[in-house]
């Protein structure tokens, strides 16, 4: 299934996740982090997602929230309701704000990102490195998929001493990789005029249609006041 996604204004993305967060962080009982929860997996597919990508997305928060309410229950020698009741609200907490981050993520661009955090003042110095990281990150990903491929048809996974012997090959390749791209990347940037800060244009003023998400977090308010 083809997916569909809407871009929308990064500073209103921003602004409203943000504020949905602390919806979500402040609720204490269970029906309105339920709601976001479930709202997200609506959302999702409604725009034809990928609903296994964000469900993939769910399993390493949802792993550690699982092993907190385990905690606050008392497991396995004990089980105190009220510390499970605990666990079970901050075990919400952590999937509602997951989901929340996962779809911002979603409808976001990368650059967008950056101008939402410009426009909330985020120090520029902040911005830079979160720009060169995304970047990197990126650029390492591919070459260590790359990197792996070649060595798994070479064999070099079938038994427990090559795969050891093969990680280390790939942690070093990739680190040597790392240094000469932020060389590269340096030349690059010193050629196209850099001279201590990445300039990043302000954007245009906003459209009606950039407000979309505020739709949605006004309903979230609406509940959020009604259940609290």
């Amino acid at each position: 299934m083809k997916e569909i996604r809407l871009k929308f204004d990064g500073r209103i993305n921003l602004l409203s996740l943000l504020i949905t967060l602390m919806l979500i962080l402040t609720y204490k009982s269970y029906i309105f982090n339920s709601l976001v929860i479930f709202l997200s997996i609506f959302v999702v597919w409604i725009n034809k997602l990928s609903l296994k990508h964000f469900m993939k997305r769910l399993i390493e928060p949802l792993f550690i929230a699982i092993i907190l309410i385990a905690i606050k229950a008392g497991l396995p020698l004990h089980f105190h309701i009220d510390g499970f009741l605990q666990g079970l609200q901050i075990f919400l907490k952590i999937i509602a704000s997951v989901s929340a981050v996962s779809l911002f993520f979603y409808f976001t661009p990368f650059h967008e990102i950056l101008h939402g955090l410009k426009f909330l003042k985020i120090p520029q110095t902040f911005i830079e490195l979160l720009l060169l990281t995304g970047r990197f990150i990126l650029i390492l990903q591919s070459e260590a998929e790359r990197i792996y491929i070649a060595q798994k048809q070479r064999l070099g996974y079938t038994e427990l001493k090559k795969a050891f012997k093969s990680i280390a090959i790939l942690s070093v390749s990739l680190i040597t990789k790392a240094f000469r791209h932020t060389e590269q990347t340096f030349l690059a940037m010193k050629q196209r005029g850099y001279e201590g800060e990445i300039i990043i244009r302000n954007k245009k003023h906003l459209s009606l249609g950039s407000f979309i998400p505020f739709y949605f977090l006004f309903l979230l308010v609406i509940l959020w006041l009604a259940l609290y």
